[in-house]
């Protein structure tokens, strides 16, 4: 029923075997992907029809052609996931409408990285395209929107999210697999639903609670079928800019916890090493160990985590992280909060920018709090950094927030050190601070953020 949250089980899991289908792709060709989802939702036993409101939620964190090529789901993935979609059946052709007399409702929702405008990603994705497929195109911060308030939420005990992802009798996860060094090495379907958020929500307790954050929003945003596009991973640096390596593959699964336990093992990462998927595991959902999962298709972990085995995830601490910049890091130490974000920066400057960098004069960078005095120049990071006993009477900048933004920290310190960073460019300066504030305003005046009594269970 519309404006509830469907009662979602998981899939297979209740029928004892948890199957995950590996599918071997060498190229962005819608034609050739489709009877690759085609095998998966076979081997997996999916049965079930597409028919009424479908939600897809793809990763468009951001996407820019010069800085961002690698780390959003491709428009090609994506016009295959939606003639899949259009078909009544897995097992019809994609042009047929199947029984009953309607067609699906296809609705492509995200929400871009903070402070970006989702409609401008969207175009950048090339993701215009799908609405010739029949997928209607939907940013997050301007649709209507819900608050669900959530039973067994740890960290949120109530949340705003587009009415979209929630009006739904199907979710569609299709994640682009990456590594991301703010969520112990990886992002792919639990990691995604991050995305779900708006911005302060998002921000809120982004930082040692990220992995309860994560978990959390299974419980509104438990995706019924998971649709990857490993073709070309990103891999080795900033979520947003790292480069990307073909891997040639696709992932099918209908329980996201059995999904990121196989593509983790792909990246060579512990299942139960990376925070969020140990947290699921303790909080009910899926399986409790990667045994648990049976892996079918045409390739196996084995053979991709072969091609992966050279790469370097870039997961690392971040007073570890090579430059001319020295980082103090001191408590606590927050994988997804300060530190990761800090760890993400140094990642973006190195992806596009790696001679900058080295030509870079040396300071320091405080993050977390510390006991002992540095010298200068040097820059504060974080609320927790701004607490340092020897370092908050000594005027020094300070970047606040728990943790600061990407974009905060961009622009913290290209005012204060004259860092400029690859996203200081004239297109997505644009983008963050006048497309996105009028579009924003626009769909104010007409009232399309939503109605906030609006509330869900």
């Amino acid at each position: 029923m519309a404006g509830q949250l469907p009662d979602n089980v998981w899939g297979n899991a209740s029928m004892g075997e948890i199957r995950v289908f590996l599918g071997r792709c060498d190229a962005y060709e819608p034609d050739m992907i489709l009877p690759i989802l085609r095998r998966g939702l076979e081997a997996i036993g999916w049965d079930r029809p597409f028919t009424g409101r479908i939600t897809v939620k793809p990763n468009g964190v951001m996407a820019h052609h010069v800085h961002a090529r690698s780390c959003y789901t491709r428009p090609e993935f994506l016009r295959a996931v939606a003639r899949l979609l259009r078909s009544a059946y897995p097992s019809e052709g994609a042009g047929s409408p199947g029984p009953g007399p309607q067609r699906p409702d296809v609705r492509l929702v995200e929400k871009c990285g903070v402070g970006q405008s989702t409609a401008r990603v969207m175009l950048r994705a090339g993701w215009t395209v799908l609405r010739g497929e029949g997928m209607r195109l939907v940013a997050a911060e301007e649709a209507p929107k819900v608050k669900v308030r959530l039973t067994t939420g740890v960290v949120h005990q109530e949340v705003t999210v587009a009415r979209d992802m929630v009006d739904r009798d199907l979710l569609v996860f299709t994640p682009k697999l990456k590594s991301n060094v703010l969520s112990h090495g990886m992002t792919a379907a639990l990691k995604l639903n991050v995305g779900t958020l708006d911005d302060r929500e998002r921000m809120y307790r982004h930082h040692y609670d990220l992995d309860d954050k994560i978990v959390d929003m299974l419980e509104i945003a438990r995706p019924d079928l998971i649709l990857t596009d490993a073709i070309e991973i990103g891999v080795g640096g900033n979520q947003m800019t790292e480069p990307g390596f073909s891997l040639g593959a696709v992932v099918v699964a209908d329980n996201p916890l059995a999904h990121d336990m196989v593509t983790s093992q792909i990246l060579g990462l512990d299942p139960l090493g990376i925070g969020h998927i140990k947290r699921a595991v303790q909080r009910g959902y899926g399986p409790a160990h990667p045994d648990e999962v049976t892996v079918v298709g045409d390739t196996t972990i084995a053979e991709l985590r072969s091609k992966t085995a050279h790469l370097n995830l870039g997961f690392m601490r971040v007073d570890q992280f090579p430059s001319p910049i020295r980082v103090v890091s001191g408590t606590p130490y927050c994988t997804g909060g300060c530190q990761g974000v800090l760890l993400d920066w140094l990642h973006m400057l190195r992806d596009r920018k790696p001679e900058y960098m080295k030509r870079l004069k040396a300071f320091t960078i405080v993050v977390g709090e510390v006991e002992e005095d540095v010298g200068r120049p040097a820059v504060l990071i974080g609320d927790c950094a701004a607490k340092s006993p020897k370092l908050a009477s000594r005027g020094l900048p300070c970047i606040r927030g728990c943790p600061p933004t990407h974009r905060s920290i961009i622009l913290g310190l290209a005012l204060t050190r004259f860092v400029v960073g690859p996203l200081i460019r004239p297109d997505l300066v644009f983008d963050s601070y006048f497309h996105r504030p009028l579009r924003l305003a626009w769909a104010r005046r007409h009232g399309r953020p939503a109605s906030w009594e609006d509330t869900r269970r």
